[in-house]
């Protein structure tokens, strides 16, 4: 499916899930269930009970759906699982954990809203990488779901975790992913991306939401990035050519530091650079003291920006100090209204 058709499928899928909604909020059932989850949203922060509440709804919605669409698999209980606050470390903020890494499901609810965040059904991973259920099994040999199959279930889901679409999303990505692991009964897995936009369709570096996805036992993992801050105005944009002229010099001293574990010794900037609007969140990668964490100083704070791209090759020393030659590309971003260097990335 082109690009085209992603858009025209995620647009359509964007008034169906409007019209959806106001049925569904007055639906009789549904407007007690409703309520009920506002109420819990409003003490999750400060009651167990409440985050479970929250929690409890949303895998019925999700297990409404998977059983409507014929998987056999569905979320466990959460009954018993373990519970704990926590820190979230891309939004920086507080959320309710409920589960763990030896837990059959993981939820994650920023308790301020009462999103879910993350939730991993690690049923589904089980039993794709059991060794058993491979020795019985004739592993698939590729996806079977046409992508607009996909993305139209993929829209669903996210539709029932949160509760509502969010108009801000842009889709970018619908692929199957090869499958290595010989253990994995499946061929491979769907990988769904949407990113968050303003309202004029600039995309959100930090924020959207990804969706590992099987056929057969639906989906494996899902990430939820909608809380950076960010104000949106009009302003006069510095000139994109001042924008790739300032971004050179400081691409310069991002190279001399690279990823976090790697020391860059001889960088080569190999190719013309591109520059495109975007909103990033700024991360002082020049600075040396943040070089093992990724400057996440001020991750939280987006500004709109010039995201200016080079290729790049160059030869870097691991941790055990052996040369590894590396081609890729370096990011710098450029403050769209001050022109002041706000970071950047590497690829």
């Amino acid at each position: 499916m082109s690009h085209r058709s992603i858009q025209v499928v995620a647009q359509v899928l964007r008034w169906a899930s409007a019209i959806g909604l106001l049925v569904a909020c007055f639906a009789p059932g549904n407007h007690a269930i409703r309520i009920a989850e506002a109420e819990a949203v409003t003490d999750c922060g400060r009651s167990q009970p409440a985050c479970l509440e929250i929690a409890k709804i949303t895998v019925t919605r999700i297990n409404t759906l998977l059983q409507a669409k014929g998987f056999t698999m569905q979320l466990p209980t959460i009954d018993g699982l373990p519970f704990r606050y926590d820190i979230d470390p891309d939004s920086q903020k507080r959320i309710a954990v409920l589960g763990g890494s030896n837990s059959p499901v993981e939820i994650r609810i920023e308790v301020d809203t009462g999103q879910i965040v993350m939730l991993t059904n690690r049923l589904v991973y089980d039993v794709i990488y059991s060794e058993k259920q491979g020795a019985g099994t004739t592993r698939t040999v590729g996806p079977t779901w046409s992508q607009e199959k996909v993305v139209t279930f993929a829209h669903a889901y996210v539709e029932q975790l949160l509760g509502a679409f969010p108009d801000s999303l842009q889709l970018l990505a619908a692929e199957f992913m090869q499958e290595h692991s010989e253990t994995s009964s499946e061929a491979g897995y769907w990988y769904i991306s949407w990113s968050r936009t303003d309202s004029k369709g600039r995309l959100f570096s930090n924020d959207g939401v990804t969706l590992l996805f099987s056929e057969k036992y639906g989906p494996r993992m899902t990430r939820v990035m909608l809380s950076s801050r960010y104000v949106e105005r009009d302003f006069t944009l510095i000139p994109k050519v001042l924008a790739i002229a300032r971004a050179k010099y400081y691409a310069s001293r991002l190279k001399s530091w690279g990823p976090a574990g790697l020391v860059i010794q001889q960088p080569t900037l190999t190719g013309e650079s591109v520059a495109d609007l975007g909103i990033v969140n700024p991360r002082w990668l020049t600075q040396p003291q943040n070089n093992g964490d990724q400057g996440e100083a001020g991750r939280v704070d987006a500004r709109l920006a010039w995201v200016v791209v080079y290729k790049a090759s160059y030869e870097n020393s691991s941790i055990e100090n052996k040369a590894v030659q590396t081609e890729g590309a370096i990011i710098v971003w450029i403050d769209a209204q001050t022109g002041r260097f706000l970071g950047g990335d590497f690829q």
